[in-house]
C-alpha cells in the first residue's frame, strides 16, 4: 500500500570529537519490505563483486565491511558512500538522521533523573548522560521519528539496546509493535543497512569537520539528490528521553524469536572479543541465524539464563559449552547444534 510504512528500522553510533561526544542514528522507514530486501541483497552483491570481495552471506555490518577491507581505507569509504547513495534513491525508502546536543550552560546543575513517583533522584553531569543516552539512542530515533509523523501500529526494528524506564519507550511501545534484534547489523536488512548508513554519515562528519546541526547532514547528500532529513533530539525531549524510574527496560517481552545463542566455553580472556574476530566462524553462524530470521548473542551466563525461551537455538562451541546446552535443555525446548555440524550443514546447503 502506497505511503503506507510497514517497517521502521533504527540504529545508532556515538560522534566523538575530541571532548565532544553526541549519540547520532538513522531511522529507516519502508513502506515494501520485500522490494527493500531484494534491493540490499542486489546492492550488496553488486559492490562486493566491485571490490573483488568475498561474501559468505547476506548481511553485513560496517564492522564487517570495514574488516573486509583491512587497511585500505580508502576503498572502503568508497564502499560505503556508495552503498548509501544506492539505497537512498530507493522509492520505498526514507533516511531520517538524528541527532542530540545537549548544552551545559542551559544545565548548570546537571540532568536529574529518576523523577517518577518510586525512584530517589540522581543528577548527573550533561556529558555523563549523553553517553548514557547513547546505550539506547536507537528507540530514541524511532521514537521521535513516528512522534513527528503521527505514525501508529508500526513495527520498529531495532539494535540490542540496553536502559531504563523513559517516557519515550513507554510511548513507542505503547503506539508500536517493536522487536529488539541482538547483532541487529548481522540479521536484519533494514537495521544493517541502518548501520551502514550511520557510520558512513559518522566519517563524513569528521572528515568534513562538520557540526552537528540542521543543514549539515544534508549536505553530505546534496550530490545524490536523496532525501534525508535531519531531526535534533534534545532540550524540548529532555523530559522524554531521560530515564524516569530507576528500573530496566524488560528486553525478554520485546526480542525476536527464535534467539540464538553463542555458548561461551568460559576458558580464555575475553572470550566473546575472540568469538566475534573468528570471521569464518562468525560468517557460518550468521548464515544459520539468517535462515531462521532470528536474533543473535554470545551467551551471557549471568542474565542471559532468564531470556532462553522454548525453540530457541544454543549453538555449542566444545565440552564446555555442551554442559550448558544439556542442562538447559532440562529447563526448555531449545534446539541445540554444535559447530561442527553447523559447518557441515551450512557447506552442503
Amino acid at each position: 500500500m502506497s505511503g503506507y510504512i510497514v517497517q521502521m528500522a533504527a540504529d545508532a553510533k556515538q560522534f566523538v570529537r575530541g571532548s565532544f561526544q553526541a549519540p547520532i542514528g538513522v531511522c529507516l522507514s519502508c513502506d515494501d519490505i520485500d522490494q527493500f530486501n531484494e534491493k540490499y541483497l542486489e546492492i550488496i552483491s553488486t559492490l562486493l563483486n566491485e571490490y573483488s570481495i568475498t561474501g559468505g552471506k547476506s548481511i553485513y555490518s560496517s564492522m564487517d565491511i570495514g574488516r573486509k577491507f583491512g587497511v585500505k581505507r580508502r576503498e572502503y569509504s568508497e564502499f560505503m558512500e556508495k552503498f548509501a547513495s544506492n539505497i537512498g534513491k530507493e522509492s520505498c525508502i526514507k533516511i531520517n538522521f538524528i541527532y542530540t546536543t545537549l548544552s551545559p550552560s542551559a544545565l548548570p546543575q546537571g540532568i536529574v533523573l529518576y523523577t517518577g513517583s518510586n525512584s530517589t533522584q540522581k543528577i548527573i553531569k550533561v556529558p555523563q548522560f549523553l553517553d548514557l543516552l547513547s546505550q539506547y539512542y536507537p528507540y530514541i530515533c524511532a521514537w521521535i521519528i513516528t512522534k513527528r509523523a503521527r505514525f501508529h501500529g508500526r513495527l520498529i526494528v531495532i539494535d540490542n539496546i540496553q536502559g531504563e524506564i523513559t517516557n519515550a519507550w513507554e510511548e513507542l511501545t505503547r503506539e508500536h509493535t517493536v522487536r529488539i534484534y541482538p547483532s541487529g547489523d548481522l540479521c536484519n536488512s533494514m537495521i544493517s543497512a541502518s548501520d551502514l548508513i550511520v557510520k558512513y554519515l559518522d566519517q563524513k562528519l569528521l572528515e568534513s569537520k562538520a557540526f552537528l546541526r540542521m543543514g549539515e547532514i544534508e549536505k553530505i547528500f546534496e550530490r545524490y539528490d536523496i532525501n534525508i532529513i535531519s531531526h535534533y533530539v534534545g532540550h524540548d525531549e529532555l523530559d522524554d528521553i531521560k530515564p524516569r524510574e530507576k528500573k530496566s527496560i524488560n528486553l525478554d517481552e520485546y526480542l525476536i524469536r527464535p534467539m540464538i545463542y553463542i555458548l561461551k566455553e568460559g576458558i580464555i580472556e575475553k572470550e566473546t572479543e575472540y568469538i566475534k574476530s573468528s570471521i569464518k566462524l562468525m560468517e557460518v553462524i550468521e548464515k544459520y541465524v539468517n535462515t531462521y530470521k532470528g536474533g543473535l548473542k554470545i551467551i551471557d551466563y549471568s542474565q542471559d539464563y532468564k531470556f532462553i525461551r522454548d525453540r530457541d537455538h544454543l549453538i555449542y562451541l566444545g565440552d564446555k559449552g555442551k554442559e550448558q546446552a544439556e542442562y538447559l535443555k532440562k529447563l526448555k525446548d531449545v534446539i541445540i547444534t554444535n559447530v561442527d555440524d553447523l559447518l557441515k550443514l551450512i557447506s552442503t546447503s
